[in-house]
This record gives C-alpha cells, sequence and structure tokens, in this order.
C-alpha cells in the first residue's frame, strides 16, 4: 500500500520535473554546450577561449561592474529600509491595512508608466531640469544610476515590506512583554529579539531580492534602449545584445559565468546563515 501511495506521488510530481527538464535543465545543457564550441553551427571544440574572450571584452567588464555596483549598494539599502518600515508599521500601526495596501502598490503600476513618468521628471526638458533651469538630460547621465536604484527601491521595497511583516508576526510576544517587565528599550528588544528571529525571514528576502533584481534590466531598457548610457550598462544588456547579434557560444559563456556567481553568492550566504543559527 506504502508502494503504491509512493508511486501516485510520483505521478503527481511527474509533470513539474518534465517542465523543469524540459524548459530549465535542457536549454543550460546546450548553453553549455554552446560555450565550448566555435558557433552553434561548427561544433568545434575550443576549449575555455568563449570565456577568456567574454572576460576580456569591455562590454562585458562594463555590465559586470555596473551590475555588481548595483548589488552593493541596493541589497543593503532596501533590506535596512524594508526592515525599519516593517517594524515600523507593526509596532505603531498594527491593524491599519491602508499602509500595507500602498507597500504593495508600486508593484501593480505597470513599468511603462513609471518609465513615463521617470522620462518626464529627468528626461531632456523635464520637470527637474525646469526647476533647476538646467538643460541636463539626466537620464542619460551618469545620475542614470542613481534614477534606476531610486525605480528599483520604490519598486520593490514595499514587497519585502510586506515579507518583514509577516515575519514579525510569527514572533511570540511574550519575548516582548517579558522584556519590558526586565526595562529593555525598543532598540534592545529590536536587537536581541526582532533581529535574531528575522534572520530567516531575512534570509528569504535576499533571495527575492536578488531574483527581483533581475527584473531591473527591463526598467533600464526602456529608459535607455539597447545601448543605455554606460552608467546603467547591465549584465542583461550584454546577454540581449550577442542575442541580437547571434554570438550565441559568447552569450553561452557570459550565462554560464552569471550562473555560476550567482550560485557562489547564494552558497555564501546561505553558509553564512546556517553558522549564525548554529551559534544561536
Amino acid at each position: 500500500m506504502k508502494r503504491k501511495n509512493s508511486w501516485i506521488g510520483l505521478l503527481y510530481i511527474l509533470p513539474s520535473f518534465l517542465g523543469i527538464a524540459l524548459f530549465y535543465l535542457y536549454p543550460f545543457i546546450t548553453s553549455l554546450k554552446y560555450s565550448f564550441t566555435k558557433g552553434v553551427f561548427d561544433d568545434t571544440f575550443v576549449a575555455f577561449d568563449n570565456y577568456i574572450r567574454v572576460l576580456n571584452s569591455e562590454a562585458f567588464q562594463l555590465a559586470l561592474k555596473n551590475t555588481v555596483k548595483f548589488y552593493i549598494i541596493t541589497f543593503p539599502l532596501i533590506m535596512i529600509i524594508s526592515l525599519f518600515f516593517a517594524v515600523l508599521v507593526s509596532q505603531y500601526l498594527k491593524g491599519n491595512t491602508l499602509f500595507k495596501k500602498i507597500f504593495v502598490l508600486p508593484l501593480v503600476i505597470p513599468t511603462a508608466s513609471l518609465v513615463l513618468f521617470i522620462g518626464i521628471l529627468f528626461g531632456d526638458g523635464g520637470i527637474l531640469g525646469n526647476m533647476l533651469n538646467s538643460e541636463t538630460n539626466y537620464i542619460d547621465s551618469p545620475y542614470a544610476f542613481a534614477i534606476l536604484i531610486l525605480l528599483f527601491l520604490f519598486k520593490y521595497t514595499g514587497y519585502n515590506v510586506i515579507l518583514y511583516i509577516s515575519g514579525i508576526c510569527e514572533i511570540d510576544p511574550r519575548f516582548y512583554e517579558e522584556a519590558r517587565i526586565c526595562g529593555a528599550s525598543k532598540f534592545q528588544e529590536f536587537r536581541y529579539i526582532t533581529e535574531p528571529l528575522l534572520r530567516p525571514t531575512s534570509f528569504l528576502v535576499f533571495i527575492f531580492t536578488m531574483i527581483n533584481s533581475f527584473h531591473i534590466y527591463r526598467e533600464a531598457y526602456y529608459i535607455g534602449g539597447e545601448y543605455p548610457h554606460e552608467s546603467i550598462y547591465m549584465i542583461q544588456h550584454y546577454l540581449r545584445n550577442n542575442y541580437s547579434s547571434l554570438s550565441y557560444q559568447r552569450l553561452s559563456a557570459a550565462s554560464v559565468i552569471l550562473f555560476l556567481g550567482i550560485m557562489a553568492v547564494l552558497l555564501a550566504i546561505y553558509l553564512i546563515h546556517r553558522r549564525r543559527e548554529k551559534n544561536k
């Protein structure tokens, strides 16, 4: 009977496994194969030549620098801001669903509408330029990077706030009551209760932030097109431009490098999180 139930369970999850194998595993293996060949229609094995060309490419180096810089700045910012608002809402605006709806609102605003507003505000002859009596097109200048960061924070901070609020709701209120009886301050409550118990949620928020960060290419593309200002030329631009030029061997090599980089970051974060959990 148990064996029969296990077979039934396998049949239920078989479509998911087939979908992963067909749409994720097979394309990845194909890309890995292309990355070691001379071209799509030439299966000549060239070892790591494509990887060396990609790593030596000025376009890839620029895209990698901008992408890493974007992550280093936005990840700490969005997590700190999200946690701040989540604690604020949970402690002082508990039960007020209006603020939760406001935080989710940026997610349902169409990207095209946001980019149109950005163009009106920061573009050539935009509102900001008129206010400052400047003819600078901020979208086509080094300021474009800061604009992209603000756009990312605006769109995804609310999503992370909701995740943090759900984690805070799981914390037993008796911990805070006992801390207040012992004379703990609000900062001490946060440091010794909220922050340690929210570490699993913070790890989840980090993962979702990384996933959402790949969507920012859409905004960068709408703002500057295929070849935007160099400050917002991201890895996805490099991948798309190689796809458009049918340079599948470079595209595949860059994709594998990006995959390995993401896996390395996730593994490092997971090991740090696991070590901190063991040291509790």
